[in-house]
């Protein structure tokens, strides 16, 4: 056996074995062997803009983290997080749509990668996680705008008074109430006191004419007895003066 040949199963062997100490903690590491970590309707949800922990575990000083995106069962998409990292740990901020693939809207489906920073090779390969899309924040502040627009007032078109005319309309309106209420009230204390009154006259003794004095005229004296006059008594015949 030649000597390149040994040196490539020292390094396949060495690569086997260096695989077989780096893993993925969170998202956990990906098990071909299981059904469930193929499924990705099960997988982890994140919002766009979330920050996304990531952890590992490896016995390779420096690693090189990917994340990958699946398009479809014959194309997917990769970009690098990490270059030659030496902390077992990282994070990511959820991006919806990294590859500008989807259309509909649909969430992302992501999983994440180490390699060798220096000899190259996948090391680990992490579960799926979801990314949803993005809220329509147009969409958000339009309907904002129009629920504020149809809560407002809206201005009587029909109206031509002005704010001032309204005001001297109010303050006429109410000074005429006042007046219409200051008489109703006269009223009833003038009809209150002569009722009043006439209680106080109810209860003097006897009628007010009877205390009044009545007035004594001075009866003509009539004679005890009659006293005729003859009709043929002579009368004197007039006089006439004359001047001197």
């Amino acid at each position: 056996m030649s000597f390149l040949v040994k040196f490539g199963l020292i390094l396949s062997l060495f690569a086997s074995w260096a695989s077989c100490f780096s893993k993925f903690l969170r998202p956990p590491e990906q098990d071909p062997d299981q059904a469930v970590d193929q499924d990705m309707t099960k997988n982890n949800h994140y919002e766009d803009g979330a920050m996304i922990p990531i952890l590992w575990n490896t016995n390779i000083k420096k690693v090189d983290l990917y994340i990958w995106q699946f398009i479809d069962a014959q194309k997917n998409t990769t970009a690098r997080v990490e270059d030659n990292g030496t902390s077992p740990s990282s994070e990511w901020k959820a991006q919806y749509d990294i590859s500008n693939a989807t259309e509909n809207n649909e969430d992302c489906i992501y999983w994440f990668t180490l390699m060798d920073s220096e000899y190259g090779g996948t090391l680990a390969k992490s579960q799926f996680v979801n990314v949803s899309a993005p809220k329509a924040e147009e969409t958000t502040t339009d309907s904002a705008a129009s629920r504020e627009t149809s809560s407002a007032p809206e201005p009587s078109s029909k109206s031509g008074l002005s704010g001032s005319e309204i005001a001297g309309v109010a303050v006429g309106a109410t000074i005429g109430g006042l007046l219409i209420l200051g008489a109703i009230g006269w009223m009833v204390w003038r009809r209150w006191t002569r009722r009043k009154n006439d209680a106080v006259v109810a209860e003097l003794p006897g009628s007010y004419e009877q205390d009044q004095p009545q007035s004594e005229r001075p009866k003509s004296e009539l004679p005890a007895e009659p006293v005729a006059f003859s009709p043929e008594r002579p009368r004197s015949p007039p006089r006439i003066y004359e001047a001197p």
